[in-house]
């Protein structure tokens, strides 16, 4: 009788496999069909998911960061829904045959994004604007101080759509972070309107109040506008944004699953 071997296993036999999760019942519409009619008007569809996922889950722990992300999973999956128009239902499934990128300890938010990248690279410049010259570190507090100033003077919170109007500068980009900071939702306005056409944006995406430079802050006033204005300038977004500035630490929205 032959002998029976027995194989050791190896290295990387050991090694925790790769995990498969199945999401189902996934609706969203996009543009399908081969008709000319077909073009004009977007079908609703349901998409299942089957996924092989690598993320840092051992089976026993209870923290979000260790799982897939299944709201970016969602926004991925309908950003492949809205891509274009398809002939073909069969075509479309296929585009959603493609490896997903998943982050097992990604920043469950921007503004922890923001607070992870600004602690990693603290000392190094992040925003070159003309004489204007910002670090991470530095970056990150005049941020934490607009989304403080928001709360406490402009009654900011979770949900506030905060609109900004103004030319690209360090001011913009600190503006940006700290409505998200405060828990709003950053609805950038396209700077190139007439005044006319900005208020229409602020009507439609029905902000409640708009961060805005000198130029644009008079073309929305001469509008008129329901959202409140609050205006701001370039150069040292320590000077440009001291009608914003506040003291203290910035709110901390709650996050949901």
């Amino acid at each position: 009788m032959p002998k029976t071997q027995i194989a050791k296993p190896s290295a990387a036999s050991t090694e925790k496999p790769p995990r498969r999760v199945f999401v189902n019942g996934l609706e969203m519409v996009a543009s399908v069909g081969v008709f000319e009619f077909e073009h004009r008007y977007e079908q609703r569809i349901i998409v299942s998911l089957d996924l092989t996922v690598d993320d840092a889950y051992d089976g026993k722990s209870e923290r979000l960061t260790d799982v897939v992300d299944y709201s970016e999973l969602v926004r991925a999956t309908e950003a492949i829904a809205h891509s274009g128009h398809f002939k073909l239902i069969e075509t479309l499934a296929e585009r959603f045959g493609v490896t997903l990128p998943v982050f097992a300890d990604a920043p469950p938010t921007l503004p922890a994004l923001f607070e992870r990248f600004c602690a990693d690279y603290a000392t190094r410049e992040f925003i070159v604007d003309g004489p204007v010259r910002l670090t991470f570190a530095d970056t990150l507090a005049l941020a934490r101080r607009v989304a403080a100033g928001l709360a406490q003077r402009h009654g900011v919170r979770a949900g506030t759509r905060g609109g900004i109007a103004a030319r690209n500068s360090a001011s913009w980009i600190v503006a940006y972070m700290g409505v998200l900071m405060a828990g709003g939702v950053a609805t950038l306005l396209n700077g190139w309107c007439s005044g006319p056409e900005l208020a229409q944006c602020i009507a439609l995406a029905e902000c409640d109040l708009v961060l805005a430079d000198p130029a644009r802050l008079d073309r929305i006033a001469a509008a008129g506008t329901g959202a409140a204005l609050v205006g701001f300038d370039h150069g040292d977004p320590a000077t440009g944004l001291a009608a914003i500035l506040g003291d203290g630490e910035p709110p901390a929205p709650a996050i949901g699953p």
